[in-house]
């Protein structure tokens, strides 16, 4: 008979010694912090290499962080590198869409028009929204679109 109370009382706790059905509201805490950042990074409409990264994945792309610094002529911010199913994409995230707007006014962005047709192989693609400036060249006209689709899929605020 003294077995069964502390049988009962040992099952109750898990190994930490806390009730065992606080133990799954502590581990989805982390999860539910990350849904809200998430859900912040939505609201705000803004972009991060994190958050490239993980687009470009999810869309069955191949990524990977070089991590080396990118630059442009015409851009004073620094960036960074990732190969995109084998294509350099040159990634300029910004503060704020306000930032980003005074950086790309310089840019020769013919390639963002509608008709245009598409750039040489060796001339940058650019894709500009919200809060970033994504250079790439590659001459796959299929990949580059699927690289444009992802950028734009939810920013749709471009210039």
């Amino acid at each position: 008979m003294l077995l069964l109370p502390l049988a009962t009382a040992c099952s109750s706790k898990d190994s930490g010694g806390e009730p065992a059905e606080s133990a799954p509201a502590k581990r989805a805490e982390p999860v539910r912090a990350a849904s809200a950042a998430e859900s912040s990074a939505a609201a705000r409409d803004e972009w991060s290499k994190a958050e490239v990264i993980k687009r470009m994945i999810e869309a069955g792309l191949v990524v990977v962080d070089s991590q080396k610094a990118a630059s442009d002529p015409k851009l004073a911010a620094k960036g960074g590198q990732l190969i995109v199913s084998g294509s350099v994409l040159r990634l300029f995230i910004y503060a704020d869409a306000a930032a980003r707007a005074a950086e790309s006014a310089s840019l020769d962005t013919n390639s963002l028009r509608p008709g245009v047709p598409a750039p040489l192989p060796d001339r940058p693609r650019y894709v500009i929204s919200n809060n970033m400036i994504a250079i790439y060249v590659t001459p796959n006209d299929r990949l580059a679109e699927r690289i444009e689709n992802v950028l734009l899929a939810r920013h749709r605020r471009t210039p």
